[in-house]
């Protein structure tokens, strides 16, 4: 099995979808289980007796629960048809948005943060995440007056590994030069 070309525009992996599913899902269900907690607290104070309201139904909380699940479905979805990276001789090109659509491109010699890692959802995936930035990760050593671009995509695991690669050679060459 031959590594992705990355010279032209590629999309991430489509288990991405399934990979920010999986975090907006546990959201959800932590915010679930706040809200059950919350109306575990409210239920031991006496309400007053002429109201009938209880701020936190079941039915509500399922309903908004399922809303939050439609909007990140259709979220993932399209955030992954609209991010796609390409590899140029000097630099990397980024386009990325959903209501508002970016072109980025960051030449080798800016990048200051390259990572790849292979933990978590990723490993149920099968995927890697490679992550680079114009600004290193510590934000105490940031350079004042840079816009901070970072980026981060999700592959197979030999895909995720040949695009950094191509991506740390891309800035020995440009440190070479």
């Amino acid at each position: 099995m031959t590594s992705m070309d990355f010279s032209a525009p590629r999309r991430g992996d489509p288990s991405a979808i399934f990979h920010s599913l999986c975090k907006a899902v546990a959201g959800i269900l932590i915010w679930t289980a706040v809200v059950v907690i919350l109306r575990l607290l409210v239920l031991q104070v006496e309400p007053p007796e002429t109201s009938n309201i209880d701020p936190f139904s079941f039915l509500g909380v399922l309903s908004v629960d399922a809303l939050l699940l439609l909007i990140s479905v259709l979220y993932s979805i399209i955030g992954w048809r609209k991010k796609t990276i390409q590899l140029k001789k000097t630099a990397v090109s980024v386009s990325s948005g959903v209501i508002s659509i970016s072109y980025v491109t960051l030449p080798f010699s800016d990048l200051k943060r390259l990572e790849y890692t292979e933990k978590g959802l990723c490993k149920l995936f099968g995927t890697g995440k490679v992550r680079f930035s114009n600004q290193p990760r510590d934000d105490s050593q940031t350079e004042p007056g840079v816009v901070r671009q970072d980026f981060t995509f999700l592959f197979k695991k030999a895909d995720a590994s040949a695009l950094f690669h191509q991506i740390e050679q891309g800035m020995a060459d440009n440190e070479r030069q």
